[in-house]
């Protein structure tokens, strides 16, 4: 699910190449060594450090399945598709319009061009290492940033409208299993897709999450199976929802004026904190995604 990065959503951040300055040998692999290095020809790890690096780091994370810094790791077999190497399964990806690979939309042609012609050319080793950064809001410390929490048990809170409950919570379970949260009855409202979107990734149940009262730009961007975009405004406790029918799967992602989050998995469920969790979660389902932790807003560039 999102993000950032864990059932959810990769999201990209952007880096620069580090310079290994050892050695000899260019790009191309020629030189004494140069194929065998861990290095990456310092093109390549331009692209690499801002399209791959943010989920294919080490350790992966954002449920990518492999690291992707190092000359052995593109060359290894993909553990999704052993008949590729990771290196050919990322051109594939990354030509790929129905599944693209950053998720968040296609790569420019000249980046590709670069791409596939060192993988066609049998990924010779370079002078450039790419390096592995944290995201700073997915990765936070867990923390209540409002401070406002949500009275456990209690569906209302004096001041508050009933669409503003339970930020954190898994919204359609909550609604289809009362008795599940210690509630004596479900609501009557039916959603397709709901959740909560944070300022950063780890904050608890029943704490109000992102104020989109107060922050009027971050939306969260939803295109359902048939092509049908549109876009749900979170609420002053951060809660969002859709109550029309959405064509599953979707994919989503979080927009605002720095930049966007956008998901690597396209879910079958619009119960999104039920995998968004504080920790991350799968939300049981053993063949979905785990998510990094809650939903959050996107880096500035």
């Amino acid at each position: 699910m999102f993000t950032v990065v864990r059932c959810s959503v990769v999201f990209l951040l952007l880096f620069g190449c580090a310079d290994s300055g050892t050695g000899e040998g260019g790009a191309g692999g020629n030189g004494t060594g140069a194929s065998n290095r861990v290095a990456l020809p310092c093109d390549v790890a331009d692209i690499v450090q801002s399209r791959c690096a943010s989920c294919h780091g080490n350790p992966p994370s954002s449920s990518a399945p492999q690291s992707l810094l190092t000359i052995a790791e593109w060359k290894a077999p993909s553990p999704t598709f052993p008949e590729l190497s990771n290196g050919e399964l990322s051109v594939e990806r990354m030509k790929n319009v129905a599944r693209p690979m950053p998720p968040s939309g296609l790569v420019a042609a000249e980046e590709l061009a670069v791409i596939e012609a060192w993988v066609s050319g049998g990924m010779q080793g370079g002078e450039c290492e790419p390096q592995t950064v944290e995201d700073p809001i997915l990765n936070a410390d867990p923390v209540c940033t409002s401070m406002d929490f949500w009275p456990a048990g209690e569906d209302e809170k004096p001041g508050k409208t009933r669409e503003e409950m339970f930020p954190g919570m898994p919204c359609l379970d909550c609604h289809q299993n009362p008795a599940k949260y210690n509630m004596e009855e479900g609501a009557d409202e039916v959603f397709s897709i709901a959740g909560t979107i944070f300022p950063t990734g780890h904050e608890p149940d029943l704490c109000a999450g992102l104020d989109g009262d107060s922050i009027t730009d971050v939306l969260i961007r939803i295109e359902d199976a048939n092509g049908n975009v549109f876009d749900l405004k979170p609420n002053e406790a951060g809660n969002f929802l859709r109550k029309a029918s959405v064509a599953m799967p979707y994919a989503a992602k979080v927009v605002s004026a720095t930049g966007e989050r956008a998901m690597s998995y396209k879910p079958s469920t619009g119960d999104c904190n039920l995998c968004h969790t504080a920790d991350g979660s799968n939300g049981g389902d053993p063949n979905s995604a785990v998510a990094p932790g809650r939903i959050v807003v996107p880096l500035s560039p």
